[in-house]
């Protein structure tokens, strides 16, 4: 079936949005490709067209032999698919402006998703996708929101699964537990942040802002933008960068809580509402 694609249908497809799969494009090129079962219309105005499980497969595909060289592949994972930066990464990205564009658009597609598939249309609740990739959708959260991940020789936010179920673990190096801004009594994700915890991220808005007609959600504005990956870190200290990658996640939908750990050290607890 690839090898029946044109260039023009080939670019469409590569274009589609990292996590939703839209595809836009001239009619003619849209329609083949509902023909070919690559795409599907959506049923819903504006009628978008969306790739199917086969289109993302001949999207990832080799395309036919030969003719001119292929332009170099995009910047992704070893299976093709963008992915946030979880903080375990040995290398940064090759360019932070394209780099800053994959994560705008990969945000907006998730945004999109959370969108389609509420029948309330809410986008500042996760969805069932972020459910299932707790550790993915946690990481694209905090680098859309511009936190900084870690990475060899630099400070900055690793996220990791947790030992309780259905949570994320969210670690900064050199946050201590004397920098702690936010309460662990309660105990699990979601548990009332502590007094001394307000007015610590300036840079995120709340919940409710992000709700709001025309906002975005973690650090996404009604300009529709994302801070640029690295932004706001740069000279935090480790509890604050902490305080602001909870308030980044609560931001999301997420609920968050902050907790001391054996070690002395400070871990934030995420996990999606249960609702």
């Amino acid at each position: 079936m690839t090898r029946e694609l044109t260039a023009a249908q080939r670019r469409v497809m590569e274009a589609a949005e990292p996590v939703t799969g839209r595809l836009r494009g001239p009619a003619a090129v849209l329609d083949r490709l509902v023909k070919l079962g690559l795409a599907f219309r959506h049923p819903r105005p504006p009628h978008d067209c969306f790739l199917t499980p086969a289109g993302q497969r001949a999207r990832t595909a080799p395309p036919a032999p030969p003719a001119s060289p292929e332009p170099a592949p995009r910047p992704a994972t070893a299976d093709g698919v963008f992915a946030a930066r979880t903080g375990e990464e040995t290398e940064p990205p090759a360019d932070p402006a394209t780099r800053a564009r994959e994560v705008h658009a990969a945000w907006q597609g998730l945004l999109e998703l959370r969108r389609m598939t509420r029948a309330d249309g809410d986008t500042g609740r996760p969805c069932a996708w972020e459910r299932a990739h707790l550790v993915r959708a946690a990481a694209l959260a905090l680098e859309a929101a511009g936190r900084v991940p870690a990475l060899a020789g630099r400070g900055g936010y690793v996220v990791r699964e947790s030992p309780q179920p259905e949570a994320v673990e969210v670690r900064v190096r050199g946050a201590s537990r004397a920098s702690g801004a936010r309460s662990e009594a309660g105990g699990g994700a979601g548990a009332p942040r502590a007094e001394a915890g307000k007015g610590r991220r300036p840079e995120v808005g709340t919940r409710e802002a992000a709700q709001a007609p025309g906002a975005g959600v973690a650090g996404i504005g009604a300009a529709g933008t994302a801070a640029a990956p690295g932004a706001g870190g740069a000279g935090t200290e480790p509890g604050q960068e902490l305080a602001l990658c909870a308030g980044a996640l609560e931001a999301a939908g997420w609920q968050v809580s902050e907790h001391g750990d054996r070690r002395g050290g400070r871990v934030v607890i995420a996990s999606p509402p249960r609702r």
